[in-house]
This record gives C-alpha cells, structure tokens and sequence, in this order.
C-alpha cells in the first residue's frame, strides 16, 4: 500500500497517543505498537529524506 505524509502523520500520531494512555507497558499489544510506530516513523524519514509524495508501507 503506498500512503502520504498526512497518513503516516496521522497514524503516528494515533499510536503515539495509545501508547501514552498506556505508558505502563504492561498491556500485552504495547510491545506490537511500539513497534509498528517506530516502523512508520522510519518510513515517514525516508519519504522526507527522498522528497517523495508517497511511499509504499
């Protein structure tokens, strides 16, 4: 799936903000999401480094 810079903004944003109400990181997806925001925010560097409008996730 190719997405925008919005779409990558948007979805860290969504997990930053779980895991924020779930700091703790006792609940059993914390791991998983922490993961999958590290991942996004890695794509959302490459997208700005290579000045590209998409890019495929």
């Amino acid at each position: 799936m190719k997405v925008s810079k919005q779409w990558l903004e948007t979805k860290i944003k969504e997990l930053n903000d779980w895991l924020f109400a779930n700091e703790k990181g006792i609940h059993f997806e914390f791991t998983h999401k922490k993961r999958s925001r590290d991942y996004y925010v890695n794509k959302l560097i490459e997208l700005e480094e290579n000045q590209l409008m998409s890019i495929k996730v």
